[in-house]
């Protein structure tokens, strides 16, 4: 495709069109390409919507952390401390089957097995390389991790959803504030 380069050093620019050209020596049409570039985009959206999730959900398990350590051990709190740890419990376990967080380094996939996000990072560097035609095994190793994220993806509105209106719920008859969802 056609594209401009800009150099920029100091407050000076200089630009430049240029043109991409396929490798002559690999046989792949304008079609191929598209196909290459619209399933790693699936691929990245899933993956950067997994992490997001995660983010959302560690916030939240940050701000009921913090609440139950505030109430302490006073009177009449029990409730709120049982459910807010049972809350933060399940959100640790969703996050655990999407990402591995024990591991430290690399080599760690040896002793901690990788989780759907570690799928997804493998999967698009199978597809993201020099000749671009997307196998039907790729086509198909994404559609089972599509389901996989379907299934966490439905257990995180429960808990984002119902198991934290409850809490909230809760936490309105004790007259305390509200977990705040990002």
């Amino acid at each position: 495709g056609n594209y401009k380069a800009v150099l920029k050093y100091g407050n000076e620019a200089r630009s430049v069109a240029v043109k991409l050209l396929p490798h002559p020596k690999i046989n792949a049409t304008a079609a191929d390409y598209a196909e290459q570039q619209l399933w790693q985009a699936k691929v990245d959206d899933e993956f950067n919507a997994i992490h997001q999730s995660i983010l959302d959900a560690r916030k939240v398990k940050k701000q009921v952390g913090d609440l139950v350590a505030l109430v302490g051990d006073k009177p009449g709190m029990e409730a709120l401390k049982k459910q807010g740890n049972e809350l933060v419990k399940q959100l640790n376990d969703w996050e655990d089957k999407l990402v591995q967080n024990k591991a430290e380094s690399n080599d760690d996939i040896i002793n901690y097995v990788n989780m759907l996000s570690a799928d997804y990072i493998f999967l698009k560097g199978e597809m993201d390389v020099n000749i671009p035609q997307t196998t039907d095994g790729q086509k198909q190793q994404y559609d089972a991790l599509h389901q996989r994220w379907l299934g966490h993806k439905a257990e995180r509105e429960q808990l984002m959803g119902t198991r934290l209106a409850a809490f909230n719920a809760l936490c309105k008859s004790l007259k305390l504030d509200q977990i705040v969802t990002p």
